[in-house]
């Protein structure tokens, strides 16, 4: 956790099965995520890149209502220039 805390925040809420290493000649290696780098067989090497992905899944919902209603505004305003046809 020392190489992560010196770089950013994890936030305590993240699973750490998500988080995985990308080294620098472009393998993926995913940790064991029972003991993050305690004992496990992952190793950090120079050049390699930590990521922790974000939470996509969490949507607001006034922006997720707000794209909803522009597409059914949209869907209406063309059906109703293809009936004026």
């Amino acid at each position: 956790i020392k190489i992560t805390s010196n770089a950013a925040v994890v936030p305590p809420t993240k699973p750490t099965k998500s988080i995985y290493i990308v080294k620098a000649n472009g393998a993926v290696e995913i940790p064991d995520t029972s003991s993050w780098f305690v004992a496990s067989s992952a190793q950090v090497d120079p050049g390699d890149t930590i990521v922790v992905p974000l939470d996509a899944d969490k949507v607001d919902q006034v922006i997720l209502w707000r794209d909803l209603s522009q597409i059914f505004y949209q869907i209406a305003l063309g059906a109703a220039a293809v009936g004026s046809l």
